[in-house]
């Protein structure tokens, strides 16, 4: 067999097994009656259950099992293998004894997991579905340390106050005095444009600590990021986070829609405006024109662009006209950009060809007129001699 047919072969197999993998990949569910984060405690015994589902119709063999570094550290109570009826559910519990003591501070971790019984091998994969739920075992550091667990930011509109929380947790030995947070909240240029901070609390080792400020936020709309640097007795720990002051908008500013000649090509100009602090990509503007009675005779679309923060683009659209008549007709304007729109009704006039005739035939007339009045003075000029006598000519 060759290299190239081996190739060709594990490739095959790869991808049936993907596909098996995606296929199923909903059929079985996962939790936990009780939280699978804990602290460390010198041989703690904790009981773990856990609840797998299953989302099909039909019969499900499952196995049960632990794998990583602590692993070794958990009991199953009861056997591995079930069968889950059709929409159906089962238990596990499993029992935790941690070891005397661990050589590194920080978090230790395995993950419970279940999957389908037996496994199909295909081509050296196991096509087959496994979740699972990952079970921490936190040691304390020395002394002092401070995790960040969350940071979140609610309410954030133009000119309301914004909402900061920060969720921290001793992850050290002793007790904390004072934590407390700096905030600094920059615009999509990285300029600082305010600060503000949080109240202060204490914490014992493995609480979770919570501090919460708010912010006035009188600035332009877009995206914008907050650091906040969480200080705990003498020490700092730092997260930040992008938020957005309002949403992304553009504004239809104008619509500039001249008569157009019955027949002929007429350009229907639309004015935006970005009220965004970031670029906006593959922005266009759409024109659907209807009659009086509601009867849709266009549907056109200009160009596509991408719009610079702030910016005030004009785009174009252009209507050919031929066959469509003469009269007034609504056009409703609608500028897409980001799954947003916005729109704007216009009426568009489309005037017969002859008013346009004739109004250029009066302009011509007009300027007939004036003509033939400049000649006649610089005519009569020409026939005064100096000091305004004339000049007789003698054969």
């Amino acid at each position: 067999m060759t290299r190239t047919y081996e190739t060709t072969i594990a490739i095959v197999f790869s991808l049936i097994a993907i596909i098996i993998l995606a296929s199923g990949a909903s059929s079985l569910g996962i939790g936990a009656f009780e939280s699978t984060d804990f602290i460390f405690e010198p041989n703690k015994k904790v009981d773990i259950t856990v609840v797998i589902s299953n989302s099909l119709d039909s019969y499900l063999p499952i196995v049960t099992y632990v794998e990583g570094e602590t692993s070794e550290y958990f009991t199953l109570h009861g056997e591995p293998n079930a069968v889950l009826s059709p929409r159906g559910s089962t238990q596990f519990t499993y029992t935790l004894t941690m070891p005397e003591k661990f050589d590194t501070p920080g978090e230790h971790n395995a993950f419970i997991f279940a999957s389908e019984l037996p496994p199909e091998e295909v081509g050296g994969m196991a096509g087959i579905i496994r979740i699972g739920r990952k079970v921490f075992i936190r040691v304390p550091y020395p002394g002092k340390y401070v995790d960040i667990t969350e940071f979140n930011i609610y309410n954030p509109n133009i000119n309301q106050k914004v909402d900061f929380s920060i969720k921290t947790i001793n992850r050290g030995s002793i007790d904390i005095e004072n934590v407390y947070a700096d905030i600094d909240i920059y615009d999509a240029g990285d300029k600082l444009i305010d600060s503000v901070i949080t109240n202060s609390l204490r914490g014992v080792p493995g609480q979770e600590i919570e501090i919460k400020t708010d912010w006035l936020a009188v600035t332009k709309p877009g995206r914008h990021k907050a650091i906040a640097t969480v200080n705990y007795d003498g020490e700092t720990v730092a997260k930040e986070k992008i938020f957005n002051i309002g949403s992304p908008s553009i504004k239809i500013t104008d619509i500039i829609s001249n008569p157009i000649q019955n027949g002929s090509v007429g350009k229907i100009e639309i004015g935006l405006e970005s009220e965004w602090n970031l670029r906006i990509d593959d922005v266009f503007v759409n024109l659907i024109v209807k009659k009086d009675n509601g009867e849709k005779i266009a549907d056109l679309k200009s160009e596509t662009i991408n719009i610079e923060p702030w910016s005030k683009p004009r785009l174009n659209i252009f209507w050919d006209t031929n066959g469509v008549g003469t009269g007034n007709y609504t056009g409703t304007v609608a500028v897409y950009y980001l799954n947003e729109t916005e729109t704007a009704e216009t009426v568009i006039s489309i005037v017969p060809l002859s008013a346009n005739i004739n109004m250029y035939i009066n302009y011509l007339a007009v300027f007939v007129v004036v003509l033939a009045v400049v000649v006649g003075v610089l005519a009569v000029r020409r026939r005064r001699g100096p000091r305004g006598y004339y000049i007789k000519s003698f054969k």
